[in-house]
């Protein structure tokens, strides 16, 4: 039987991934949970089993996050860079015409939300 003092301040949960139960004392610095679709919050016991989860691809054990923001300007240049991907350019030939980087011409050509809009 457990004692008093060692579970008044403690919360019970149990891990769904491997059904170890484990003790929480403040919920809300708990770092190992992940929220399912705005409705409430499930707790693993360890970063194993939380990336065992989110590796899963469980549709309803979702972490939530805010979609990317682009400016205009910045898919302006990316239509421009996967335009010319598509005519056969090289990312260096496309960093010297645009005048950016290498790394910043592979970035823009290969958008993914450029591209799934153009299909």
């Amino acid at each position: 039987m457990k004692r008093q003092a060692e579970t008044e301040h403690w919360t019970q949960r149990k891990c769904p991934v491997c059904g170890k139960i484990f003790y929480l004392q403040d919920v809300t610095l708990w770092v190992y949970k992940m929220r399912i679709q705005h409705t409430s919050t499930v707790y693993f016991c360890s970063w194993r089993c939380l990336r065992a989860e989110e590796t899963a691809g469980n549709p309803h054990m979702k972490s939530i996050k805010r979609p990317r923001v682009y400016s205009p300007e910045y898919l302006a240049d990316s239509r421009r860079a996967v335009e010319m991907r598509q005519k056969g350019m090289t990312y260096r030939q496309i960093a010297d015409t645009m005048g950016i980087k290498l790394d910043k011409a592979y970035k823009l050509a290969n958008m993914r939300e450029v591209n799934a809009n153009d299909g």
